[in-house]
C-alpha cells in the first residue's frame, strides 16, 4: 500500500501514518481482532464490515456508503486504514489541493493525504492495534468517516491554486456619518 503513494506530510516517510495516541499492544490473535473490530463497528456508525476472504484485510463500509480499507503492518502491531477521495487529473487542481493540504497540515487534526500515481487522492491512519480498546477504534472510525467525507467534498469542488490561499480584500469603506433628516 505505501510504495504506491506519496505523502503530503512534510517529514513523514510515505509508510508512516497519523498514529492515536501511544496504547499497549498485544501480540496480534487474527480472531480477537476481528472481534475488536465488529465491537468497534458496532459501536460506530458504520453500516458494515466487510472481511476479505483470502487475507488479514477488511472494508468498512460508512454510513455515507464510502469505503475504508483495513489491513494488519508488516509487523501485525498496527491496523492501517485507507480511504480513497478521489480522482484529480487536473495539475492546477492538484496543486492547489497539495496546498491546501500542506496549509492545513499541523494547525488542524487531520489523517495523512496522499496522492497515487493514478492521481487519486486518498487518507491514510495507522492505529496501533489494542484488543482492549474497540471504543477508541470506533472513534477512530467516526473520525475516519468525518474526514473522508470533508476531504472528499475538497477534492470533488474545482478550485484554483488562488482558492486554496486566504482571500486578501481591501477593509470595506466606512460609511460617511452625515445629518439625518
Amino acid at each position: 500500500m505505501g510504495d504506491r503513494n506519496r505523502c503530503l506530510k512534510p517529514g513523514y516517510p510515505r509508510d508512516v501514518f497519523i498514529a492515536s495516541p501511544p496504547c499497549g499492544t498485544q501480540p496480534m490473535n487474527p480472531d480477537a481482532l476481528e472481534d475488536c473490530l465488529q465491537a468497534a463497528a458496532e459501536q460506530s456508525s458504520a453500516w458494515a464490515l466487510i472481511k476479505e476472504t483470502d487475507q488479514q484485510a477488511w472494508v468498512l463500509v460508512l454510513s455515507d456508503e464510502s469505503l475504508v480499507d483495513l489491513a494488519c503492518d508488516e509487523s501485525g502491531e498496527h491496523l492501517l486504514l485507507r480511504a480513497e477521495l478521489g480522482l484529480v487529473p487536473d495539475v492546477a487542481q492538484r496543486s492547489a489541493i497539495n496546498e491546501l493540504v500542506l496549509r492545513c497540515t499541523g494547525v488542524i487534526p487531520m489523517p495523512a493525504i496522499c496522492l497515487g500515481p493514478d492521481h487519486r487522492y486518498e487518507t491514510l491512519t495507522r492505529w496501533p492495534i489494542d484488543l482492549s480498546d474497540a471504543r477508541g477504534l470506533a472513534t477512530l472510525f467516526e473520525d475516519i468517516t468525518e474526514q473522508t467525507r470533508i476531504w472528499r467534498d475538497v477534492v470533488a469542488k474545482p478550485m484554483t491554486h488562488e482558492a486554496a490561499q486566504p482571500a486578501m480584500t481591501a477593509p470595506e469603506a466606512t460609511p460617511a456619518y452625515g445629518v439625518f433628516a
